[in-house]
Protein backbone atom coordinates (compact mmCIF):
# COMPACT_ATOMS: atom_id res chain seq x y z
CA UNK A 1 0.00 0.00 0.00
CA UNK A 2 1.44 3.38 -1.03
CA UNK A 3 2.04 6.01 1.64
CA UNK A 4 2.39 9.73 1.01
CA UNK A 5 5.95 11.02 1.61
CA UNK A 6 6.18 13.70 4.26
CA UNK A 7 8.01 16.92 3.39
CA UNK A 8 11.07 18.10 5.38
CA UNK A 9 12.67 21.45 6.06
CA UNK A 10 15.67 22.91 4.30
CA UNK A 11 17.88 22.40 7.38
CA UNK A 12 17.19 18.70 7.34
CA UNK A 13 17.95 18.58 3.63
CA UNK A 14 21.24 20.46 4.27
CA UNK A 15 22.23 17.94 6.97
CA UNK A 16 21.41 15.08 4.61
CA UNK A 17 23.67 16.64 2.00
CA UNK A 18 26.55 16.85 4.50
CA UNK A 19 25.93 13.30 5.58
CA UNK A 20 26.03 12.04 1.99
CA UNK A 21 29.12 14.13 1.17
CA UNK A 22 30.96 13.68 4.48
CA UNK A 23 34.20 12.66 2.80
CA UNK A 24 34.05 15.70 0.54
CA UNK A 25 33.91 17.78 3.75
CA UNK A 26 36.51 15.81 5.71
CA UNK A 27 39.20 15.40 3.03
CA UNK A 28 39.67 19.17 2.30
CA UNK A 29 39.51 19.83 6.03
CA UNK A 30 42.19 17.21 6.71
CA UNK A 31 44.43 18.62 3.99
CA UNK A 32 44.06 22.19 5.26
CA UNK A 33 44.65 21.07 8.86
CA UNK A 34 47.72 19.05 7.83
CA UNK A 35 49.24 21.90 5.85
CA UNK A 36 48.29 24.36 8.60
CA UNK A 37 50.03 22.25 11.23
CA UNK A 38 53.05 21.89 8.95
CA UNK A 39 53.13 25.64 8.45
CA UNK A 40 52.84 26.19 12.21
CA UNK A 41 55.89 23.95 12.70
CA UNK A 42 57.96 25.09 9.74
CA UNK A 43 57.29 28.83 9.84
CA UNK A 44 60.14 30.69 11.62
CA UNK A 45 59.38 31.58 15.20
CA UNK A 46 60.12 35.17 16.03
CA UNK A 47 61.24 36.53 19.37
CA UNK A 48 59.98 40.02 20.18
CA UNK A 49 62.36 42.07 22.34
CA UNK A 50 61.40 45.41 23.86
CA UNK A 51 63.04 48.39 25.44
CA UNK A 52 61.76 51.66 26.85
CA UNK A 53 63.58 54.99 27.06
CA UNK A 54 62.39 57.91 29.16
CA UNK A 55 62.94 61.27 27.53
CA UNK A 56 62.69 64.18 29.96
CA UNK A 57 63.58 67.89 29.62
CA UNK A 58 67.00 68.67 31.06
CA UNK A 59 68.56 72.15 31.09
CA UNK A 60 69.26 73.61 27.67
CA UNK A 61 69.25 70.25 25.87
CA UNK A 62 66.96 70.12 22.86
CA UNK A 63 66.95 66.30 22.89
CA UNK A 64 63.70 66.26 24.85
CA UNK A 65 61.98 67.82 21.86
CA UNK A 66 62.89 64.88 19.61
CA UNK A 67 60.33 62.48 21.08
CA UNK A 68 57.91 63.18 18.24
CA UNK A 69 60.64 62.37 15.70
CA UNK A 70 61.84 59.22 17.47
CA UNK A 71 59.87 56.93 15.14
CA UNK A 72 61.54 58.32 12.04
CA UNK A 73 64.97 58.66 13.62
CA UNK A 74 65.15 55.14 15.07
CA UNK A 75 63.72 53.42 11.98
CA UNK A 76 65.90 55.40 9.57
CA UNK A 77 67.34 53.03 6.97
CA UNK A 78 70.83 54.53 7.16
CA UNK A 79 70.90 54.09 10.93
CA UNK A 80 69.77 50.46 10.71
CA UNK A 81 72.32 49.80 7.97
CA UNK A 82 75.07 51.37 10.07
CA UNK A 83 74.19 49.31 13.18
CA UNK A 84 73.93 46.06 11.22
CA UNK A 85 77.31 46.74 9.59
CA UNK A 86 78.96 47.56 12.91
CA UNK A 87 77.59 44.36 14.48
CA UNK A 88 78.91 42.39 11.48
CA UNK A 89 75.87 40.20 11.06
CA UNK A 90 76.94 37.03 9.24
CA UNK A 91 73.85 36.78 7.07
CA UNK A 92 74.18 40.42 6.10
CA UNK A 93 77.87 40.16 5.22
CA UNK A 94 77.28 37.05 3.11
CA UNK A 95 74.72 38.81 0.90
CA UNK A 96 75.26 40.70 -2.35
CA UNK A 97 74.83 44.50 -2.31
CA UNK A 98 71.28 44.34 -3.67
CA UNK A 99 70.33 41.62 -1.22
CA UNK A 100 71.84 43.62 1.62
CA UNK A 101 69.39 46.44 0.91
CA UNK A 102 66.52 43.98 1.10
CA UNK A 103 67.91 42.62 4.37
CA UNK A 104 68.01 46.14 5.81
CA UNK A 105 64.45 46.81 4.64
CA UNK A 106 63.28 43.60 6.36
CA UNK A 107 65.03 44.66 9.57
CA UNK A 108 63.41 48.11 9.39
CA UNK A 109 60.01 46.47 8.94
CA UNK A 110 60.66 44.44 12.08
CA UNK A 111 61.32 47.57 14.19
CA UNK A 112 58.28 49.23 15.77
CA UNK A 113 58.39 52.47 17.73
CA UNK A 114 55.62 53.90 19.92
CA UNK A 115 55.65 57.21 21.77
CA UNK A 116 53.74 57.64 25.04
CA UNK A 117 53.28 60.94 26.85
CA UNK A 118 53.45 61.19 30.62
CA UNK A 119 50.77 62.90 32.65
CA UNK A 120 52.80 66.10 32.93
CA UNK A 121 52.78 66.49 29.14
CA UNK A 122 56.54 67.06 29.08
CA UNK A 123 58.14 63.69 29.77
CA UNK A 124 57.94 61.11 26.97
CA UNK A 125 58.43 57.36 26.90
CA UNK A 126 59.80 55.86 23.68
CA UNK A 127 58.92 52.15 23.36
CA UNK A 128 60.93 50.21 20.77
CA UNK A 129 60.21 46.62 19.68
CA UNK A 130 62.07 44.33 17.32
CA UNK A 131 61.16 40.80 16.22
CA UNK A 132 63.63 38.24 14.87
CA UNK A 133 64.05 34.49 14.71
CA UNK A 134 67.36 34.79 16.56
CA UNK A 135 66.79 36.01 20.14
CA UNK A 136 70.47 36.83 20.76
CA UNK A 137 70.70 38.86 17.57
CA UNK A 138 67.42 40.60 18.38
CA UNK A 139 68.70 41.62 21.82
CA UNK A 140 72.10 42.72 20.51
CA UNK A 141 70.64 44.64 17.58
CA UNK A 142 67.91 46.43 19.53
CA UNK A 143 70.33 47.48 22.26
CA UNK A 144 72.84 48.76 19.67
CA UNK A 145 70.09 50.55 17.74
CA UNK A 146 68.79 52.24 20.89
CA UNK A 147 72.26 53.29 22.06
CA UNK A 148 73.16 54.58 18.59
CA UNK A 149 70.03 56.73 18.51
CA UNK A 150 70.70 58.11 21.99
CA UNK A 151 74.33 58.88 21.21
CA UNK A 152 73.38 60.43 17.88
CA UNK A 153 70.85 62.76 19.49
CA UNK A 154 73.26 63.70 22.28
CA UNK A 155 76.10 64.24 19.82
CA UNK A 156 73.84 66.38 17.68
CA UNK A 157 73.11 68.53 20.75
CA UNK A 158 76.82 68.82 21.48
CA UNK A 159 77.66 69.57 17.86
CA UNK A 160 74.96 72.23 17.67
CA UNK A 161 76.13 73.96 20.84
CA UNK A 162 79.76 73.52 19.74
CA UNK A 163 79.03 75.14 16.38
CA UNK A 164 77.21 78.02 18.05
CA UNK A 165 80.09 78.44 20.49
CA UNK A 166 82.64 78.41 17.65
CA UNK A 167 80.62 80.97 15.68
CA UNK A 168 80.42 83.24 18.73
CA UNK A 169 84.16 82.81 19.29
CA UNK A 170 84.91 83.76 15.69
CA UNK A 171 82.51 86.69 15.90
CA UNK A 172 84.19 87.85 19.12
CA UNK A 173 87.63 87.66 17.52
CA UNK A 174 86.36 89.54 14.48
CA UNK A 175 84.93 92.31 16.66
CA UNK A 176 88.18 92.51 18.64
CA UNK A 177 90.23 92.87 15.45
CA UNK A 178 87.83 95.47 14.05
CA UNK A 179 87.88 97.41 17.34
CA UNK A 180 91.69 97.34 17.38
CA UNK A 181 91.83 98.62 13.78
CA UNK A 182 89.44 101.49 14.54
CA UNK A 183 91.34 102.50 17.69
CA UNK A 184 94.63 102.45 15.77
CA UNK A 185 93.03 104.55 13.02
CA UNK A 186 91.85 107.14 15.58
CA UNK A 187 95.30 107.23 17.19
CA UNK A 188 96.99 107.68 13.81
CA UNK A 189 94.52 110.43 12.81
CA UNK A 190 95.16 112.37 16.03
CA UNK A 191 98.90 111.89 15.72
CA UNK A 192 98.85 113.12 12.12
CA UNK A 193 97.01 116.33 13.07
CA UNK A 194 98.97 116.83 16.31
CA UNK A 195 96.03 116.17 18.63
CA UNK A 196 96.24 114.60 22.05
CA UNK A 197 95.67 110.86 22.10
CA UNK A 198 92.87 111.39 24.65
CA UNK A 199 91.58 114.64 23.12
CA UNK A 200 87.80 114.66 22.59
CA UNK A 201 86.13 115.78 19.39
CA UNK A 202 84.89 119.42 19.14
CA UNK A 203 81.14 119.64 19.52
CA UNK A 204 80.88 116.51 21.64
CA UNK A 205 79.14 116.48 25.01
CA UNK A 206 82.32 115.84 26.98
CA UNK A 207 84.43 118.50 28.70
CA UNK A 208 86.86 120.23 26.31
CA UNK A 209 89.74 120.85 28.76
CA UNK A 210 92.25 119.05 26.53
CA UNK A 211 91.51 120.90 23.26
CA UNK A 212 93.60 124.12 23.34
CA UNK A 213 92.12 125.63 20.18
CA UNK A 214 88.53 124.90 21.10
CA UNK A 215 89.02 125.89 24.75
CA UNK A 216 90.78 129.11 23.81
CA UNK A 217 88.09 129.88 21.23
CA UNK A 218 85.30 129.46 23.79
CA UNK A 219 87.16 131.51 26.42
CA UNK A 220 87.96 134.32 23.96
CA UNK A 221 84.36 134.49 22.81
CA UNK A 222 83.21 134.75 26.40
CA UNK A 223 85.84 137.43 27.14
CA UNK A 224 84.86 139.38 24.00
CA UNK A 225 81.24 139.44 25.14
CA UNK A 226 82.33 140.67 28.57
CA UNK A 227 84.63 143.36 27.12
CA UNK A 228 81.97 144.62 24.73
CA UNK A 229 79.53 144.96 27.64
CA UNK A 230 82.17 146.72 29.77
CA UNK A 231 83.07 149.09 26.89
CA UNK A 232 79.47 150.08 26.40
CA UNK A 233 79.07 150.79 30.11
CA UNK A 234 82.36 152.78 30.24
CA UNK A 235 81.39 154.86 27.23
CA UNK A 236 78.07 155.73 28.85
CA UNK A 237 79.81 156.66 32.08
CA UNK A 238 82.33 158.81 30.14
CA UNK A 239 79.49 160.54 28.30
CA UNK A 240 77.69 161.35 31.55
CA UNK A 241 80.89 162.54 33.23
CA UNK A 242 81.76 164.74 30.23
CA UNK A 243 78.27 166.24 30.27
CA UNK A 244 78.61 167.07 33.93
CA UNK A 245 82.08 168.52 33.34
CA UNK A 246 80.76 170.73 30.56
CA UNK A 247 78.03 172.00 32.81
CA UNK A 248 80.44 173.03 35.58
CA UNK A 249 82.10 176.50 35.25
CA UNK A 250 85.83 176.57 35.11
CA UNK A 251 86.17 179.45 37.65
CA UNK A 252 84.20 180.24 40.75
CA UNK A 253 83.97 183.76 42.33
CA UNK A 254 84.56 184.33 46.06
CA UNK A 255 81.36 185.71 47.38
CA UNK A 256 81.04 188.24 50.24
CA UNK A 257 77.59 189.25 51.28
CA UNK A 258 77.34 192.99 51.91
CA UNK A 259 73.61 193.19 52.52
CA UNK A 260 71.08 190.82 53.84
CA UNK A 261 69.96 188.18 51.32
CA UNK A 262 69.44 184.45 50.63
CA UNK A 263 71.70 181.68 49.20
CA UNK A 264 71.01 178.16 47.49
CA UNK A 265 74.26 176.37 48.43
CA UNK A 266 72.43 173.88 50.68
CA UNK A 267 70.18 172.75 47.85
CA UNK A 268 73.15 172.39 45.52
CA UNK A 269 75.01 170.23 48.03
CA UNK A 270 72.00 167.95 48.42
CA UNK A 271 71.63 167.65 44.64
CA UNK A 272 75.33 166.79 44.28
CA UNK A 273 74.98 164.01 46.82
CA UNK A 274 71.94 162.61 45.02
CA UNK A 275 73.74 162.78 41.67
CA UNK A 276 76.80 160.99 43.12
CA UNK A 277 74.59 158.22 44.56
CA UNK A 278 72.77 157.79 41.24
CA UNK A 279 76.07 157.55 39.36
CA UNK A 280 77.35 154.99 41.85
CA UNK A 281 74.19 152.89 41.55
CA UNK A 282 74.22 153.21 37.73
CA UNK A 283 77.63 151.53 37.59
CA UNK A 284 76.18 148.37 39.19
CA UNK A 285 73.97 147.56 36.18
CA UNK A 286 74.57 146.72 32.54
CA UNK A 287 72.90 148.75 29.76
CA UNK A 288 70.61 145.77 28.99
CA UNK A 289 69.23 145.77 32.56
CA UNK A 290 65.74 147.40 32.89
CA UNK A 291 66.83 149.60 35.87
CA UNK A 292 69.71 151.02 33.87
CA UNK A 293 67.49 153.26 31.66
CA UNK A 294 65.38 154.32 34.66
CA UNK A 295 68.46 155.37 36.69
CA UNK A 296 69.86 157.15 33.68
CA UNK A 297 66.64 159.23 33.31
CA UNK A 298 66.66 160.07 37.03
CA UNK A 299 70.30 161.14 36.74
CA UNK A 300 69.52 163.42 33.79
CA UNK A 301 66.59 164.98 35.70
CA UNK A 302 68.82 165.65 38.71
CA UNK A 303 71.44 167.32 36.47
CA UNK A 304 68.75 169.57 34.92
CA UNK A 305 67.43 170.44 38.38
CA UNK A 306 70.95 171.37 39.56
CA UNK A 307 71.47 173.56 36.51
CA UNK A 308 68.22 175.42 37.23
CA UNK A 309 69.19 175.80 40.86
CA UNK A 310 72.57 177.34 40.01
CA UNK A 311 70.84 179.96 37.84
CA UNK A 312 68.82 181.36 40.71
CA UNK A 313 70.07 184.93 41.47
CA UNK A 314 69.53 186.42 44.84
CA UNK A 315 68.93 190.10 45.34
CA UNK A 316 71.74 190.47 47.84
CA UNK A 317 74.70 192.47 46.80
CA UNK A 318 77.89 190.54 46.96
CA UNK A 319 81.51 191.08 46.13
CA UNK A 320 83.01 188.17 44.08
CA UNK A 321 86.66 187.09 43.67
CA UNK A 322 87.34 184.46 40.85
CA UNK A 323 88.85 181.02 41.81
CA UNK A 324 89.13 177.53 40.09
CA UNK A 325 86.12 175.28 40.41
CA UNK A 326 87.19 172.36 42.68
CA UNK A 327 84.43 170.02 41.36
CA UNK A 328 85.93 169.86 37.87
CA UNK A 329 89.18 168.13 38.89
CA UNK A 330 87.56 164.80 40.11
CA UNK A 331 85.35 164.70 37.06
CA UNK A 332 88.29 165.26 34.74
CA UNK A 333 90.26 162.54 36.48
CA UNK A 334 87.29 160.17 36.19
CA UNK A 335 87.01 160.95 32.48
CA UNK A 336 90.73 160.33 31.92
CA UNK A 337 90.56 156.98 33.75
CA UNK A 338 87.55 155.95 31.71
CA UNK A 339 89.26 156.88 28.43
CA UNK A 340 92.36 154.85 29.44
CA UNK A 341 90.23 151.85 30.37
CA UNK A 342 88.26 152.16 27.11
CA UNK A 343 91.46 152.30 25.06
CA UNK A 344 92.93 149.29 26.87
CA UNK A 345 89.69 147.27 26.46
CA UNK A 346 89.44 148.17 22.78
CA UNK A 347 93.01 146.98 22.22
CA UNK A 348 92.34 143.77 24.10
CA UNK A 349 89.10 143.32 22.19
CA UNK A 350 90.88 143.73 18.85
CA UNK A 351 93.54 141.22 19.83
CA UNK A 352 90.98 138.67 21.02
CA UNK A 353 88.90 139.03 17.85
CA UNK A 354 92.03 138.33 15.81
CA UNK A 355 92.72 135.25 17.97
CA UNK A 356 89.13 134.06 17.59
CA UNK A 357 89.34 134.45 13.83
CA UNK A 358 92.57 132.43 13.75
CA UNK A 359 91.08 129.70 15.95
CA UNK A 360 87.96 129.57 13.76
CA UNK A 361 90.10 129.13 10.66
CA UNK A 362 92.04 126.35 12.40
CA UNK A 363 88.87 124.58 13.51
CA UNK A 364 87.38 125.00 10.03
CA UNK A 365 90.46 123.32 8.56
CA UNK A 366 90.08 120.44 11.06
CA UNK A 367 86.32 120.08 10.63
CA UNK A 368 86.60 117.03 8.36
CA UNK A 369 89.07 115.48 10.76
CA UNK A 370 86.77 116.07 13.71
CA UNK A 371 83.83 114.65 11.75
CA UNK A 372 85.84 111.48 11.07
CA UNK A 373 86.76 111.32 14.74
CA UNK A 374 83.11 111.64 15.76
CA UNK A 375 82.07 108.87 13.37
CA UNK A 376 84.90 106.64 14.52
CA UNK A 377 84.15 107.34 18.18
CA UNK A 378 80.51 106.28 17.64
CA UNK A 379 81.66 103.20 15.75
CA UNK A 380 84.11 102.29 18.51
CA UNK A 381 81.38 102.62 21.15
CA UNK A 382 79.08 100.38 19.10
CA UNK A 383 81.87 97.84 18.59
CA UNK A 384 82.62 97.77 22.31
CA UNK A 385 78.95 97.24 23.13
CA UNK A 386 78.68 94.46 20.53
CA UNK A 387 81.87 92.90 21.84
CA UNK A 388 80.54 92.88 25.40
CA UNK A 389 77.26 91.28 24.28
CA UNK A 390 79.06 88.68 22.14
CA UNK A 391 81.49 87.83 24.94
CA UNK A 392 78.57 87.38 27.32
CA UNK A 393 76.76 85.07 24.89
CA UNK A 394 79.98 83.14 24.26
CA UNK A 395 80.45 82.56 27.99
CA UNK A 396 76.83 81.46 28.35
CA UNK A 397 77.12 79.07 25.40
CA UNK A 398 80.33 77.60 26.81
CA UNK A 399 78.55 76.93 30.12
CA UNK A 400 75.65 75.30 28.28
CA UNK A 401 78.03 73.06 26.32
CA UNK A 402 79.82 72.06 29.53
CA UNK A 403 76.45 71.20 31.09
CA UNK A 404 75.33 69.14 28.08
CA UNK A 405 78.62 67.22 27.97
CA UNK A 406 78.29 66.34 31.66
CA UNK A 407 76.19 63.54 33.14
CA UNK A 408 73.48 65.95 34.30
CA UNK A 409 72.83 67.04 30.72
CA UNK A 410 71.66 63.59 29.56
CA UNK A 411 67.85 63.65 29.12
CA UNK A 412 67.66 59.90 28.39
CA UNK A 413 66.93 57.26 30.99
CA UNK A 414 66.51 53.57 30.12
CA UNK A 415 63.49 52.38 32.09
CA UNK A 416 63.27 48.91 30.47
CA UNK A 417 66.36 46.99 29.38
CA UNK A 418 66.41 44.62 26.41
CA UNK A 419 65.67 41.09 27.63
CA UNK A 420 64.95 38.24 25.15
CA UNK A 421 61.76 36.26 25.95
CA UNK A 422 62.20 32.58 27.01
CA UNK A 423 59.95 31.35 24.19
CA UNK A 424 58.93 32.64 20.76
CA UNK A 425 56.36 35.36 20.75
CA UNK A 426 55.01 35.08 17.22
CA UNK A 427 53.45 33.42 15.39
CA UNK A 428 51.27 31.40 17.76
CA UNK A 429 51.23 27.75 16.42
CA UNK A 430 48.06 26.84 18.26
CA UNK A 431 46.31 29.80 16.74
CA UNK A 432 47.51 28.70 13.29
CA UNK A 433 46.25 25.13 13.86
CA UNK A 434 42.90 26.38 15.13
CA UNK A 435 42.62 28.65 12.13
CA UNK A 436 43.49 25.81 9.77
CA UNK A 437 40.80 23.59 11.35
CA UNK A 438 38.17 26.26 10.95
CA UNK A 439 39.36 27.08 7.44
CA UNK A 440 39.44 23.37 6.42
CA UNK A 441 35.94 22.68 7.66
CA UNK A 442 34.67 25.82 6.00
CA UNK A 443 36.36 24.83 2.73
CA UNK A 444 34.89 21.30 2.90
CA UNK A 445 31.38 22.53 3.64
CA UNK A 446 31.61 25.14 0.91
CA UNK A 447 32.86 22.57 -1.59
CA UNK A 448 30.07 20.11 -0.69
CA UNK A 449 27.42 22.79 -0.94
CA UNK A 450 28.82 23.99 -4.25
CA UNK A 451 28.82 20.46 -5.73
CA UNK A 452 25.35 19.71 -4.39
CA UNK A 453 23.54 22.89 -5.36
CA UNK A 454 25.36 23.60 -8.61
CA UNK A 455 23.05 21.10 -10.41
CA UNK A 456 19.77 22.51 -11.66
CA UNK A 457 17.54 19.55 -10.73
CA UNK A 458 15.53 17.95 -7.95
CA UNK A 459 17.93 16.34 -5.51
CA UNK A 460 15.40 14.42 -3.39
CA UNK A 461 11.77 13.28 -3.21
CA UNK A 462 11.12 15.85 -0.53
CA UNK A 463 12.09 18.78 -2.84
CA UNK A 464 9.78 17.33 -5.46
CA UNK A 465 6.90 17.02 -2.99
CA UNK A 466 7.22 20.70 -2.08
CA UNK A 467 6.57 21.88 -5.62
CA UNK A 468 4.01 19.31 -6.89
CA UNK A 469 0.32 19.85 -6.34
CA UNK A 470 -0.46 16.15 -6.22
CA UNK A 471 1.03 14.07 -3.42
CA UNK A 472 4.13 11.97 -3.99
CA UNK A 473 3.45 8.43 -3.00
CA UNK A 474 6.94 6.93 -3.48
CA UNK A 475 10.31 7.02 -5.23
CA UNK A 476 12.64 4.65 -7.11
CA UNK A 477 16.29 4.71 -6.00
CA UNK A 478 19.33 4.92 -8.29
CA UNK A 479 20.05 1.61 -9.96
CA UNK A 480 23.80 0.87 -10.31
CA UNK A 481 25.28 -1.86 -12.39
CA UNK A 482 28.10 -4.06 -11.13
CA UNK A 483 30.56 -2.25 -13.34
CA UNK A 484 29.50 1.14 -11.95
CA UNK A 485 29.76 -0.23 -8.42
CA UNK A 486 33.31 -1.51 -9.07
CA UNK A 487 34.35 1.80 -10.65
CA UNK A 488 32.91 3.75 -7.74
CA UNK A 489 34.72 1.53 -5.22
CA UNK A 490 38.02 1.78 -7.14
CA UNK A 491 37.75 5.53 -7.29
CA UNK A 492 37.10 5.78 -3.57
CA UNK A 493 40.05 3.52 -2.81
CA UNK A 494 42.34 5.56 -5.07
CA UNK A 495 41.28 8.82 -3.57
CA UNK A 496 41.55 7.45 -0.05
CA UNK A 497 44.98 5.91 -0.53
CA UNK A 498 46.40 8.97 -2.27
CA UNK A 499 44.94 11.23 0.41
CA UNK A 500 46.39 9.06 3.17
CA UNK A 501 49.80 9.01 1.49
CA UNK A 502 49.78 12.76 1.00
CA UNK A 503 48.66 13.41 4.58
CA UNK A 504 51.25 10.92 5.87
CA UNK A 505 53.98 12.63 3.82
CA UNK A 506 53.05 16.04 5.17
CA UNK A 507 52.92 14.67 8.72
CA UNK A 508 56.31 12.93 8.29
CA UNK A 509 58.01 16.01 6.86
CA UNK A 510 56.54 18.11 9.66
CA UNK A 511 57.65 15.65 12.34
CA UNK A 512 61.10 15.17 10.79
CA UNK A 513 61.71 18.90 10.50
CA UNK A 514 60.72 19.43 14.11
CA UNK A 515 62.58 16.42 15.56
CA UNK A 516 65.25 15.13 13.16
CA UNK A 517 65.88 17.38 10.12
CA UNK A 518 68.66 15.04 8.94
CA UNK A 519 66.01 12.48 7.92
CA UNK A 520 64.96 14.83 5.13
CA UNK A 521 66.85 15.14 1.89
CA UNK A 522 68.90 18.20 1.08
CA UNK A 523 66.53 19.38 -1.64
CA UNK A 524 63.57 19.14 0.74
CA UNK A 525 65.40 21.08 3.42
CA UNK A 526 66.40 23.75 0.89
CA UNK A 527 62.80 24.11 -0.25
CA UNK A 528 61.66 24.36 3.35
CA UNK A 529 64.32 26.99 4.06
CA UNK A 530 63.19 28.88 0.98
CA UNK A 531 59.65 28.88 2.33
CA UNK A 532 60.89 29.93 5.76
CA UNK A 533 62.90 32.81 4.26
CA UNK A 534 59.69 34.25 2.90
CA UNK A 535 58.34 34.62 6.42
CA UNK A 536 61.40 35.80 8.27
Amino acid sequence: MAVQIETRGQLQDFLDVLRRRKWQVLLPALFVIAFGAAFAVIVPKKYVVKTQVELRPVGVSVSSKDGANATFQIRARERVKKVVGELRNERYLALAPDERNEFVIDVVDGVKVRLDRAGDGVTSFVNVEYSSVDPLWARTFLRALRDDWIQDVLQRDRNKLGDEKQKLFEEKQKLERQLLREEEAVTELKRKHNNSATQPVPGAEGTRTEDPNFTRLVQNRTEIDRLETALERQKVERELAQKRLDELPEMLASEQQLVAGTTNSTELDALDKEIAELEKELQRYLPAHPKYAKLRRELADKLDEREQTTRIVTRSEVVSTPRPNPAREPLQKQIDDLESAIAANEATLTRMKASVAADQRTNADLQDVYEDLRVKATLIDNLRESLRATASRYTEKAQQLELVEGPLGNPFSITEEVVPPPKPTEPNPWLIVAGSIVSGLALGVALSVLLEYSKNCFRSVHELSRVLVVPVLGSVGTILTRREVRLLAARRVLVGVSSILLLASVAFVTWAWAKSPELLSTSVREKIELVRSRFR
